[in-house]
């Protein structure tokens, strides 16, 4: 790395030793923060720091404010560079910067006293290649905010492998080591927007373990003087958003071919997040560029299989213009006619024929959607999870609430680790203690009773969109959560065959609704106190009620309920356990199908309740068995975790992931099968020395923290 050719410097610091953190700020235009922003980096408890500011050729008095604090501070450096922008002021301060780590903050930020105290803790250890924190928004212009790193609560160690995707593009709540940016010579690109998502990147693509601490340490202002506020004032910009794309395109360039393997679900995920982003802003007569520009330039060294599970780069990898403009939720309007002005008659005449894009209603496609499981439903639970993301919407953006209750910590890091490019993941731990003396119900345990304490535990949301997790989601449920429930507590779909055996007379309910999807309104249930009511009722049920929950919400919401077209909770496993014709179906549903087959393949969300399960063998029809297996091949989840997972039913314990992996290894190479065992193995060799260097990293936070250092170590766990 050599050193920039035109800053220079203006005030040199005095700090004797080698510090342990360089602080890299560059500053343009913001004096009225920059003090603020100083005064910060002075109250700071860790004082072996240095303070290297590059001015970006300001035009306000922000040189004459660095130049007083220098005066004040021997820790301080002062850089001078022509108007070059941020990330060549940043190459230029690495070049000077002679810390172990790297921190880089921006000129209108503050931090806590404790930021590097407890960041250089978290460094200690040397197998930790970057530590990264909790922020706290100040934001001023409410059109943009951070995306937030993993969620969890206390400290985390974790091999960032698998879990890059997750971790956010802003550097300024990281600590870089040094060392490895010397190594690799990671710089930023000469970009105005998007160098800093390019650094982070490179030097993920470098690191593998990190320390994640739950502290909000640093302050992030954001605002319309600001280069991201100036940046978002003209969020069309083309130039703008083609550096976007640009640096991306740098960091695909400096990778070689190992490097470039080895993070390509990174990589993918980076790149899908890009035209999800760069496509929301752009404007419609750029799109073709930009999406030549990414086929030609990004998706080179890409191969099919690579892009598979990103539905938007699919369509640029097979060049298909059309249908990535379907999947944008733009239609076209083709051979529209040109009105012409004749200059013999001067009529308009409508001539020639041209393509013309429009967007559709752009509603705002936010979805809450819930999920409640214990270890013995985690494997098909991960499948629904699985066909829920696969299926959804590029514009819709769900939230996964995750209410659990004895899951191994390998299966909530790999519940956590679905989230993604418009899915975000919340994991609750829930307690069942006040349903301990309540016994199961067939196959299902306690743990079903959650539901009643949805409202509670979800106390942030108004709405949600409850699914049990032996289902599979074949669309977007955009259209179902979007239903106004009104006055009613739920939308539910009534159920045939509970009906037809008198259970609604049972409960006292004007119709008998399935349990196992329920559109939730939680803002109501909390206003009348229907959790109150729900435990109560379930605490003195009637012996003629069976069912574990769903007698209790049948009786408590009776006539607050909305009914919902069966398309939504398609329980076709109990319809054919029922032996019923699709007559039958019709004339309860009001429908007009043809065959079970067609209301299966008309189906969002195909519940598989009752006896027969797709992945018990011989249950249900071959077409059903072969969706399930097709949404079963893309887990994450290997043979350890799937075949722990039992499913009971009336019939039995049927073992999911062993009939799952029975199917899949018929299908699989055998050297195949050999790579991916040896490398299950190797990952869980990973895991359990990563257990054992977390819990020696804990004993020296613990020792740091007897010592007075404030250091809090917390719990170590994905929540």
């Amino acid at each position: 790395m050599t050193k920039s050719a035109v800053a220079r410097v203006v005030v040199k610091g005095k700090i004797k030793a080698d510090p342990l953190v360089s602080v890299i700020i560059p500053v343009y235009n913001t004096e009225k923060y920059l003090q603020e922003c100083l005064n910060s980096l002075r109250r700071q408890r860790l004082k072996n720091i240095e303070i290297i500011c590059i001015d970006d050729g300001s035009t306000d008095s922000s040189l004459t404010i660095l130049k007083k604090y220098a005066a004040k501070d021997s820790r301080v450096t002062v850089l001078c560079q022509p108007n070059l922008r941020a990330g060549a002021a940043r190459n230029a301060g690495l070049a000077v910067a002679r810390g172990k780590y790297i921190h880089f903050m921006d000129s209108d930020d503050t931090l806590q006293p404790d930021f590097y105290e407890k960041m250089v803790a978290a460094m200690s250890d040397a197998s930790v290649d970057f530590a990264v924190c909790g922020f706290n928004p100040l934001i001023e212009d409410t059109r943009w905010a951070p995306t937030g790193d993993l969620a969890f609560e206390g400290n985390l160690l974790i091999a960032v492998n698998n879990r890059k995707r997750n971790i956010n593009s802003e550097i300024w709540n990281k600590l870089y080591r040094k060392e490895i940016i010397d190594k690799y010579n990671i710089i930023f690109p000469p970009y105005t927007f998007g160098e800093d998502v390019a650094f982070n990147a490179l030097y993920l693509c470098f690191s593998n373990i990190a320390f994640f601490l739950s502290d909000k340490l640093y302050n992030y202002r954001l605002h319309p003087e600001s280069l991201i506020g100036q940046v978002m004032q003209k969020r069309g910009a083309y130039n703008n958003l083609m550096d976007s794309l640009r640096s991306r395109k740098y960091v695909m360039e400096r990778l070689d071919d190992d490097v470039f393997i080895n993070n390509i679900q990174f990589l993918v995920a980076l790149m899908d997040r890009s035209v999800d982003y760069i496509f929301g802003q752009l404007p419609v007569g750029k799109f073709f560029d930009a999406f030549k520009f990414i086929r030609t330039e990004l998706l080179a060294r890409f191969e099919r299989g690579h892009v598979k599970n990103s539905a938007l780069l699919c369509c640029i990898y097979d060049n298909d213009y059309r249908k990535f403009l379907y999947k944008l939720n733009y239609k076209e309007i083709k051979y529209a006619k040109v009105p012409m002005l004749c200059s013999d008659t001067g009529q308009v005449t409508y001539r020639g024929r041209y393509w013309q894009l429009k967007k559709c209603a752009n509603v705002q496609r936010d979805i809450n959607v819930t999920f409640i499981l214990d270890a013995k439903y985690f494997a098909c639970t991960y499948v629904a999870l699985t066909s829920l993301i696969h299926n959804k919407s590029p514009m819709s953006r769900v939230t996964i609430n995750i209410i659990y209750t004895d899951l191994p910590r390998i299966q909530k890091c790999l519940l956590i680790n679905l989230a993604g490019a418009g899915v975000n993941v919340r994991m609750f731990r829930a307690d069942t203690g006040k349903y301990s003396g309540i016994a199961k119900v067939h196959h299902i345990t306690n743990t079903a009773l959650l539901k009643f304490d949805l409202p509670n535990i979800l106390g942030d949301i108004d709405k949600t969109l409850y699914i049990d997790g032996d289902v599979l989601i074949s669309a977007d449920l955009f259209d179902l959560y979007n239903m106004d429930l009104g006055d009613n507590y739920i939308g539910a779909v009534r159920e045939l065959r509970a009906e037809k055996q008198g259970f609604h007379k049972n409960t006292k309910s004007e119709y008998y609704i399935n349990s196992g999807v329920m559109l939730m309104n939680l803002a109501k249930m909390r206003a009348d106190n229907l959790t109150e009511r729900l435990i109560d009722k379930k605490m003195h049920q009637p012996e003629q009620w069976v069912c574990m929950d769903q007698d209790v919400f049948n009786n408590v919401c009776n006539k607050h309920v909305k009914i919902l077209p069966v398309i939504y909770n398609d329980v076709i496993s109990i319809f054919m356990a029922s032996n019923y014709d699709i007559g039958i179906i019709n004339r309860f549903y009001g429908t007009k199908y043809k065959s079970f087959r067609q209301l299966y393949n008309a189906s969002v969300i195909k519940h598989f309740a009752g006896n027969l399960k797709p992945w018990a063998p011989n249950t249900l029809p071959k077409y059903i068995n072969n969706e399930y297996r097709q949404i079963a091949k893309h887990l994450v989840v290997r043979e350890k975790f799937i075949c722990n997972s039992a499913v009971r039913s009336h019939g039995g314990i049927y073992k999911f992931g062993k009939h799952t992996v029975d199917m899949l290894r018929s299908r699989l190479p055998r050297a195949r099968r050999a790579r991916m065992h040896a490398k299950f193995q190797m990952l869980m060799g990973r895991f359990d020395s990563l257990e054992r260097k977390n819990a020696e990293l804990m004993a020296k936070i613990a020792a740091l923290q007897s010592a007075g250092n404030g250091m809090d170590a917390g719990e170590v766990h994905a929540d």
